[in-house]
C-alpha cells in the first residue's frame, strides 16, 4: 500500500503485484493475545469466570445494569459535558453520543448469546465482553503551584497510585484485586471511605471478580498478605453512569475517561474521596485515590 503510493505507471502496478499471493490479500484478525501466554483476553477472562465459580447469570446480570445506566446516564445528560461530538466520513453527520450503548437490551437477549471464547462450556459472551470501538479522551493534569499560579480550579486532587504485576496465566485480569488495597492504603483512606468507584469493565468477569475477592478473608489473608478482607465494595457505587461494557473499550482512552467520570460523579454526588481502577494486559493492575 505504501508503495503503490509511489507508482507512476502500469509497469510500476505491475511489478508491486509481482510475488503477492491471495492470502497476503487476506486481512489479519486482531487477537490481542497475551505475548507471554498466547492466550487472548476473552480466554483469560474464561479461566477467570470459571476459577472463581462466576456463572453466566452473574455476569450477564452485570452486563445489563452496565448499558441500563450507561442509557440513563446519557438520556439525563450527564455525559454532555465530557463528550466532543465527532464528525465521520462519508456523512459527516454529527455523532453526539456513545452508539454502543443497547438500553433496550434485556437479560433474556444476553442469554441467548453463544459463548465467545469457550464455544463448549464456556460463559464470557459478546454480551459481557467491552467491544473494541474507535475513541479518543483527554484530561488535564497539572500541580497545584501549576493550577495555583495560572488560577485554574482543580475539581481533584490525585491522593495516591499503585501499579502492580501479577501472574500472566492466572491473575491476568486481577490486578485492581491488588491494587486498589496498596492505593487505599498509601492514601491511609479505609474502604468504607471511598464515596465513588470506577472500575474498567473489560469483561463483566473481572469487575464481579473484584468485589468478591476484596471481601473475601481468605484471599486478602493468603494471596494479599493482609490481616483480613479489605472489605465489602457497595455495588451501587461501581459505574453508576455504566462501564466499558455499554460505553466500549478505544485502548488508550479508557482510563482518561474513567478519571474524567469519577470527578464528575465526586463532584455531583458529594463524595469526598473516588477510586479509579483498571486491568490491563500483562496483568498489570492500576489504582488511584482522588480527592474532592
Amino acid at each position: 500500500m505504501i508503495q503503490s503510493q509511489k507508482a507512476k505507471g502500469v509497469l510500476d502496478y505491475v511489478r508491486l503485484l509481482q510475488g503477492l499471493s491471495l492470502k497476503d490479500l487476506v486481512p489479519d484478525t486482531p487477537a490481542i493475545a497475551e505475548f507471554s501466554t498466547g492466550l487472548t483476553m476473552g480466554q483469560s477472562a474464561e479461566r477467570l469466570a470459571k476459577g472463581l465459580g462466576l456463572t453466566r447469570r452473574e455476569q450477564d446480570t452485570w452486563a445489563l445494569k452496565s448499558h441500563q445506566k450507561a442509557a440513563t446516564a446519557t438520556e439525563a445528560g450527564l455525559y454532555r459535558g465530557q463528550v466532543v461530538p465527532a464528525r465521520v466520513p462519508p456523512s459527516f453527520a454529527a455523532i453526539e453520543s456513545d452508539n454502543g450503548v443497547r438500553g433496550d437490551t434485556t437479560l433474556g437477549k444476553l442469554s441467548s448469546l453463544p459463548p465467545a471464547f469457550d464455544r463448549s462450556f464456556g460463559t464470557v459472551t459478546a454480551g459481557n465482553s467491552s467491544f473494541l470501538t474507535d475513541g479518543a479522551a483527554a484530561c488535564l493534569l497539572m500541580s497545584a503551584e501549576k493550577a495555583e499560579a495560572l488560577e485554574v480550579s482543580p475539581l481533584a486532587r490525585v491522593v495516591s497510585m499503585s501499579l502492580v504485576a501479577m501472574d500472566p496465566l492466572e491473575e491476568l485480569l486481577l490486578g485492581p484485586v491488588l491494587s486498589v488495597p496498596e492505593a487505599l492504603d498509601a492514601a491511609d483512606a479505609p474502604l468504607g471511605e471511598v464515596g465513588v468507584w470506577e472500575v474498567h469493565e473489560a469483561f463483566a468477569a473481572p469487575a464481579l471478580a473484584l468485589l468478591k475477592l476484596l471481601a473475601d478473608k481468605a484471599y486478602c489473608q493468603e494471596r494479599l498478605g493482609r490481616k483480613g478482607a479489605l472489605g465489602k465494595i457497595d455495588p451501587k457505587k461501581v459505574n453508576a453512569w455504566g462501564g466499558s461494557l455499554a460505553l466500549g473499550h478505544p485502548f488508550g482512552a479508557t482510563g482518561a475517561r474513567l478519571v474524567t467520570t469519577c470527578v464528575e460523579r465526586m463532584e455531583r454526588e458529594g463524595a469526598a474521596l473516588g477510586v479509579v481502577t483498571t486491568c490491563a494486559a500483562g496483568a498489570l493492575g492500576h489504582a488511584m485515590v482522588l480527592a474532592r
